[in-house]
């Protein structure tokens, strides 16, 4: 696809920009006498690490090279533990940084936090310094992942996380499975890659939060995924964006597709209820590559049921559409979007049918389609509408406004929303009066000195 098929105004853009982001003072987390730092290859016995490694809170564990665990092996992680990872080379003209982790198929990773005492994976330089990622956690399951074929275990587990945070690095599922639990989880400062990077499986997940992701997406969605997602958070920073490398090589708060084989097995199709995406607005010093963005982005024959959301503050259009075939699916109900809100005051229409290959339907079909669902609606507000502050980056606070529509215009009444997955929440969006971002969240982790003694 050429590029001019999805150029945006970004004139537009840098001279419309309106709102300063204020800088507030310093915030450390801080005890008293620091945790003992063990780097994790101590454990090695032969040059091998034991089947069942086990790390434990009363110590900060480092990692500075790709920890993997293996068919048959485990990764247990206790509530309240920290693990610094990467090591940074000042060596290599660009700076770069190694270390991560690795789950393979047949292994095994159970980091279970709880709101007071989260699990927390962060960078090991130093604080202001965390330019440079590591190279995150990528949990590959059994499940299936259509890039490789039809064949996989729907029922695999790989994982259980809970209240985990991932600081400055990605987190990427890859055919992992329905036994797998996945909740109550945050990955923040993430670039070039996604936030989460979702390949097939058929895991579901509550409570999502994607905080100042630097690359292209924060939820990429693909190659077969089958689950059920809710309460998903996207939060975009103004001065961090990096253009994507796919077909539309744009920035997107969430994007969905099956495969380049648009007839690959299983496709994807998933099942999500209370998103809330927000984009940069028209901030002062908002990064040019916000020309190219979009709070959702559908192509390559993807097919998706979404509900209950909100997706705000993509200055330039709301929902770019790909593809004919996504956009046929979404015609044919074979995709389809209900109860939900969407951003209109962009600098081009809301809805982009991006026009190679959509001929004879235009954007004008698209937003159509749209407002079919007498359910779905439109505003000229943004986000600061409906949260209290979601764009003081040093102070944020998402916590609903009182008396706002949103808190009570939510409805589960259809086949796949019925499912006790899903709790049958009033709110349309990711948070309703019930706040579950606090305690265990953190939004300043550039900020944070972790493990350092008052």
């Amino acid at each position: 696809m050429k590029k001019n098929k999805f150029i945006y105004l970004l004139t537009a853009i840098i001279l419309f920009g309106g709102l300063i982001v204020s800088c507030k003072k310093q915030e450390d987390i801080t005890i008293k006498t620091p945790k003992p730092e063990k780097n994790i290859s101590a454990f090695k016995v032969s040059n091998n690490f034991p089947k069942v490694m086990h790390l434990y809170s009363d110590t900060v564990y480092t990692i500075d090279e790709v920890f993997n665990r293996l068919d048959g092996e485990q990764l247990i992680i206790d509530s309240g533990t920290l693990i610094k990872v990467g090591k940074f080379d000042k060596n290599v003209p660009s700076g770069s940084s190694i270390g991560g982790i690795f789950i393979g198929p047949g292994a095994s990773m159970v980091a279970n936090g709880t709101a007071q005492k989260p699990i927390v994976f962060t960078s090991s330089t130093p604080k202001g310094l965390q330019d440079v990622n590591w190279q995150g956690i990528y949990i590959k399951g059994k499940s299936y992942n259509n890039n490789g074929g039809a064949s996989g275990s729907p029922t695999d587990f790989s994982c259980s996380l809970k209240y985990v945070r991932v600081e400055f690095a990605s987190l990427t599922f890859d055919g992992v499975g329905s036994q797998s639990r996945v909740e109550n989880v945050q990955v923040s400062y993430t670039k070039p890659k996604s936030a989460f990077t979702i390949m097939g499986g058929t895991f579901n997940a509550h409570n999502l939060v994607s905080y100042a992701c630097g690359g292209d997406n924060d939820f990429y969605i693909a190659y077969g995924y089958t689950g059920k997602m809710q309460n998903i958070m996207a939060i975009r920073h103004p001065y961090i964006a990096t253009l994507g490398n796919g077909n539309l090589q744009a920035i997107a708060g969430v994007y969905i597709e099956n495969n380049t084989n648009k007839k690959a097995l299983p496709a994807t199709y998933p099942i999500l209820s209370n998103l809330t995406v927000i984009g940069p607005g028209l901030q002062n010093g908002i990064n040019p590559n916000y020309a190219r963005a979009t709070a959702i982005i559908t192509t390559n024959n993807a097919k998706f049921q979404i509900r209950n959301s909100i997706f705000l503050d993509y200055p330039v259009t709301t929902w770019a559409m790909g593809d004919r075939d996504s956009y046929n699916n979404l015609r044919e109900k074979r995709a389809e979007v209900d109860y939900s809100i969407f951003y209109t005051k962009t600098l081009q229409s809301p809805f982009f049918l991006i026009p190679s290959g959509a001929a004879p339907f235009t954007s004008t079909n698209f937003a159509n389609i749209i407002a079919s669902y007498s359910n779905n609606s439109r505003t000229d507000v943004g986000a600061q509408a409906f949260y209290k502050n979601p764009f003081s980056y040093e102070d944020i606070d998402l916590s609903v406004n009182p008396n706002t529509t949103i808190l009570y215009k939510a409805n589960f009444d259809a086949p796949n929303f019925n499912d006790t997955f899903f709790n049958k929440v009033n709110y349309i969006g990711a948070i309703g009066t019930d706040n579950w971002l606090q305690g265990w969240t953190n939004f300043t982790p550039l900020r944070t000195n972790y493990n350092q003694a008052q």
